[in-house]
């Protein structure tokens, strides 16, 4: 018997925001189709970091010490699925108090 197991199509991170030194704020990524939970990588642009156990549009905390980008590195399902698409960044401006 052959399985089609379903990958995600799309994924994409948003939360592009200011906030001052020392506050933290939320990304999110939506994603599209594919078996939940997921896994998550983000990369700060030095270094990737996994979120595990994700789901949709659920908030991921981010509180840099300085101006950082983020961007999706990939999203995986719970079946071992590669999301077919990822895309978007989130800067996260980093303000003196």
């Amino acid at each position: 018997t052959l399985s089609v197991l379903p990958a995600a199509t799309g994924a994409t991170l948003t939360g592009t925001t200011s906030i001052c030194e020392g506050d933290s704020t939320n990304l999110s990524v939506s994603i599209v189709g594919g078996l939940s939970p997921f896994s998550v990588v983000l990369s700060d642009g030095t270094s990737n970091f996994t979120i595990t156990n994700y789901s949709s549009g659920n908030p991921i905390a981010a509180s840099p010490g300085a101006t950082t980008t983020y961007s999706l590195v990939s999203v995986t399902g719970a079946n071992g699925c590669l999301a077919q698409s990822v895309s978007g960044s989130a800067t996260v401006t980093v303000n003196p108090v």
